[in-house]
C-alpha cells in the first residue's frame, strides 16, 4: 500500500500532467508579460525562458510522456497479441506433426508385427517340411 506521501506525488504529477494544467500555467505566466515587455529584452527574454517555458512546458512535456506511453503500453500489447498467436498456432502445428508422427509409427509398427507373423510362419511351415522330408527319407 503506498504511503501518503506516495498517493499525494501519483496525485499531484496526474493533475499537472494535463492540458488544463498547461492552459493555467500558461494563463498564470501572461499575467506577468507585460512587465517583462515593459522591462526589455533582457527580462522579455528572462520572462519566456524562467517563466512561460518551465510552467507551461512542464506540463506539455509530461502530457506528452504520457501519450507516449500509452503508445508504447499500445504497441507492447498488440505484439503480444501476434506473439500468442504464433504460439498458439506453431503448438497446433506441432501437435499435427506429433500426431502425423505417432500414426506413422504405428504403421510401421503393425507392417513389422505382419512381417514377423509371416517370418514366423514361415520358419514354422519351413521347419515342418523340413522334419518332414528328414522323417520321410528315415523312415523310407
Amino acid at each position: 500500500m503506498p504511503s501518503f506521501n506516495e498517493r499525494l506525488a501519483l496525485h499531484i504529477t496526474a493533475s499537472v500532467a494535463t492540458m488544463w494544467a498547461a492552459y493555467v500555467f500558461a494563463g498564470l505566466a501572461l499575467i506577468a508579460l507585460p512587465q517583462a515587455i515593459a522591462g526589455g529584452p533582457l527580462l522579455l527574454v528572462q520572462w519566456v525562458s524562467q517563466t512561460f517555458i518551465q510552467l507551461v512546458m512542464l506540463s506539455v512535456i509530461m502530457v506528452g510522456q504520457n501519450l507516449q506511453g500509452q503508445a508504447s503500453e499500445q504497441r507492447a500489447a498488440a505484439a503480444m497479441a501476434v506473439r500468442e498467436q504464433h504460439q498458439t498456432e506453431l503448438l497446433e502445428h506441432l501437435d499435427l506433426l506429433l500426431n502425423q508422427v505417432c500414426e506413422d509409427e504405428h504403421a510401421e509398427l503393425d507392417i513389422l508385427q505382419e512381417r514377423r507373423k509371416q517370418d514366423e510362419l514361415g520358419n514354422a511351415n519351413g521347419s515342418i517340411e523340413v522334419g518332414g522330408s528328414s522323417g520321410g527319407a528315415v523312415g523310407g
